[in-house]
């Protein structure tokens, strides 16, 4: 296939995944999102503001906030709106995938690279991932931005992108020491590149020291409780990054790849490449951090791409035995994105998710019609900041009284995401003193209300 053939298919997938996706940017803000929406709210109603207590902790968490100080930026020239916020998503997106394309092309040839940026965007994780107002893929695309200057010596370059990484979250520390790490294994220590990585981690010295200044600690207390250090939670993490890695939909195609990959890389006798060794020190790096950290799956979004860089050497020995292979595998790739559009998982890294929302708002058209405002709710916590926080975009329920304990509580809810599960526990351990009062479901997502059974008859059903 001729450069120019690739690069048409290329911005065609680009622009079907972008209007594709427009859909999914009038939706209402979901899980952490409400955290991120919340904290430009309140930073765009301020004037041009770059420290640590321009925004309340329990909506910026600690991280640093470029992502939040150049989203919020976006949204004042635009209009603050949902839906703007999520436009923006999707045009990270959209560049996320056009530099990976070009980075790759530029590493291998543009058949490669092309194969390679649709397994990329059409990624469960990624694809979902598109719309939310969520840092991970802006991390993603500074991540690589910093591997392609680090790789040219681009010193200033660089500094820039590296910076911005760090700055924006602080998961990006684990760059530098992956630099480091690559110029130690080579033996070519330029000094220049050694000055670029202090000065950007001076930056991000100096915003914590701020932190620390104003709030009295670093790094956001709930997170620092949530590092584990026992070695068979650490391995259960490494496995779920593992799966999460290879989603059910793309899984398959990366394990045949990185097996061939492996062998080639073998048969070579271990003597790789700049930049393939690179790849597989960020990708480790990064799977070691997420495993001692609190995970979320969205967090591996920083490897998807230095696997697909290590999939490329298997993707290349395929491609030598026959010129059809890239337009059957591509062929294959393509046909995932139904696949995508039927998960059964409701998380913030599946598509599921858009269901399990609508699940959720009949429930709550439910409760709003039918149950009395002074009714108190026991639920997920992060469903109840949706509920309650008016920029999370649930504001049309007036019921705003919530109890931490389900015993103490009117109406009990319970969703299908994973994330619930400790609130569908508490509801099985007392399921003998609830009544299901009633459960609403969309394509396979169910969002439930209970009642305590001996006060069913005290509910008012009817408000007026």
């Amino acid at each position: 296939m001729r450069r120019v053939h690739a690069v048409i298919l290329l911005l065609g997938f680009v622009v079907t995944c972008f209007f594709f996706k427009l859909k999914d940017a009038q939706q209402v803000y979901f899980w952490d999102e409400i955290l991120y929406g919340c904290a430009i709210e309140e930073l765009e109603s301020k004037d041009i503001c770059f420290a640590p207590q321009c925004i309340d902790p329990e909506y910026s968490r600690g991280h640093p906030i470029a992502y939040h100080f150049f989203t919020a930026n976006f949204n004042k020239f635009f209009g603050l709106t949902k839906s703007n916020s999520k436009m923006g998503s999707i045009i990270i997106y959209a560049i996320f995938l056009l530099v990976f394309f070009f980075i790759c092309e530029s590493l291998y040839d543009h058949n490669i690279a092309l194969f390679l940026t649709i397994c990329l965007g059409l990624h469960e994780i990624v694809y979902t991932q598109a719309t939310f107002f969520l840092p991970e893929i802006w991390m993603g695309l500074f991540t690589l931005l910093s591997f392609h200057a680090y790789l040219s010596k681009k010193h200033l370059l660089l500094l820039v992108y590296l910076s911005l990484a760090l700055l924006s979250k602080e998961s990006a520390i684990v760059l530098p020491f992956c630099f480091g790490l690559h110029m130690l294994i080579v033996r070519k220590f330029d000094k220049k590149i050694l000055i670029t990585l202090m000065l950007s981690l001076l930056s991000l010295v100096l915003y914590f020291s701020a932190q620390y200044i104003y709030f009295g600690w670093i790094l956001f207390p709930l997170h620092t409780s949530l590092i584990e250090l026992n070695i068979i939670q650490i391995f259960v993490k490494v496995k779920s990054c593992l799966l999460d890695l290879a989603r059910p939909a793309m899984g398959v195609y990366l394990l045949i790849l990185s097996s061939i990959s492996i062998i080639v890389v073998i048969k070579k006798r271990f003597k790789l490449s700049q930049h393939l060794l690179l790849s597989l020190i960020i990708l480790f790096a990064y799977i070691i951090f997420c495993s001692i950290n609190f995970y979320s799956a969205r967090y591996i979004i920083m490897c998807i791409p230095f696997l697909l860089l290590f999939c490329a050497e298997g993707l290349k020995y395929i491609l030598t035995l026959s010129k059809y292979s890239l337009l059957l595998i591509v062929a294959v790739i393509a046909s995932q994105y139904v696949r995508l559009q039927n998960t059964s998982h409701a998380l913030d890294t599946s598509m599921g998710h858009n269901s399990l929302i609508e699940a959720q708002k009949n429930a709550m058209k439910y409760i709003q019609n039918n149950i009395s405002p002074e009714s108190t709710i026991y639920t997920h916590f992060i469903f109840k900041q949706m509920l309650s926080l008016e920029c999370a975009g649930w504001n049309n329920l007036q019921h705003k009284n919530f109890s931490d304990n389900l015993h103490d509580a009117d109406l009990i809810i319970s969703s299908s995401y994973h994330d619930s599960k400790q609130v569908n526990q508490q509801i099985q351990q007392n399921i003998a003193d609830l009544k299901l009062l009633q459960s609403f479901q969309h394509s396979g997502q169910v969002c439930n209300i209970y009642v305590q059974k001996s006060a069913s008859q005290s509910i008012k059903t009817d408000k007026n």
